[in-house]
């Protein structure tokens, strides 16, 4: 009996480890990781898209975001105002009188889901909101004194110096204010550092409607954090509109590749404007646009 206790104590010792051999001779081995693709930090060069978050977005106070990220986070968002449409004026930046009081004259600050959009009157959208705003991709192009950017919506583009020439004061602008304003670009490690003065104060900062003056220094910037992916913020300064200098951002961009992501038309048209309002106006509908849907 002694002996029988004693080989049952061995076995049951024995057998977690020779379970443990078991399942690991069982286990499939893992594949190996696959390297990482090589990038030029300082190539900036093709068609880019920011990320998109899932519908389902988080609750701030009693108002849903219409924009998350992939976190299911509100991109951000203004105390006490309702959604409508894409928001970049974080929480704890104000607006000085003179800008309140023009955002509410138009439409009462509804924004996108007012009648006061420019855009909706073939109006060029301006920077950041063409970039941030709509959800369709835009191209990069790099020149030795030049960096191009190329939006499929309201195809336009934006040119970007790099020559190494100053920033003009605001009287000697070549055309005074204009809705993309005048840009000059310089390379900081590896991030592309874009400076711009001289805009207008037409356009809007995003689809809530946040306006600018003239007064606007924007500084954006560009870095690309791998192959395919680069992270893009603005900074805002203007403070006869806000009431201090404020930055959104970095968000996400993911490099878009293959014939489904070739620069498409995307035009204002007045004879088209009620196909084009409603491919504006409405959130689902921006771009979804064959063959681009189901594109990766």
């Amino acid at each position: 009996m002694k002996y029988a206790l004693t080989i049952a104590t061995l076995l049951l010792a024995v057998s977690p480890v020779l379970f443990a051999q078991t399942a690991a001779q069982q286990a499939k081995p893992k594949k190996p990781a696959e390297p990482a693709q090589p990038f030029a930090p300082h190539d900036l060069n093709g068609m880019w898209m920011r990320e998109n978050g899932p519908l389902a977005c988080s609750i701030v106070g009693e108002n849903k975001c219409e924009m998350c990220d992939t976190t299911h986070t509100c991109v951000t968002g203004t105390p006490g105002v309702e959604p409508g449409g894409f928001n970049i004026l974080p929480t704890g930046v104000n607006m000085t009188p003179w800008a309140h009081d023009r955002w509410m004259s138009q439409d009462g600050g509804k924004g996108i889901s007012g009648n006061a959009d420019p855009y909706d009157h073939c109006d060029p959208p301006g920077i950041p909101n063409i970039v941030y705003g709509y959800i369709h991709p835009f191209m990069i192009v790099q020149t030795p004194d030049r960096t191009w950017m190329v939006f499929e919506e309201a195809h336009s583009w934006r040119m970007i110096y790099t020559d190494g020439r100053p920033m003009p004061k605001a009287e000697d602008l070549p055309f005074g204010p204009t809705y993309m304003g005048f840009s000059i670009g310089h390379w900081d490690g590896n991030t592309f550092v874009v400076d711009t003065t001289g805009m207008n104060d037409k356009t809007w900062l995003d689809n809530r409607g946040h306006p600018h003056s003239e007064d606007l220094k924007l500084r954006d910037t560009y870095r690309r954090v791998d192959h395919d992916h680069m992270q893009v913020s603005f900074t805002v300064d203007d403070p006869k509109a806000y009431d201090h200098v404020w930055t959104f951002g970095p968000r996400t961009f993911d490099l878009k590749t293959g014939p489904q992501w070739e620069m498409q038309e995307s035009f204002c048209i007045a004879g088209e404007e009620q196909h084009f309002n409603s491919q504006v106006t409405d959130p689902t509908a921006q771009g979804v646009q064959p063959p681009r849907a189901n594109a990766k």
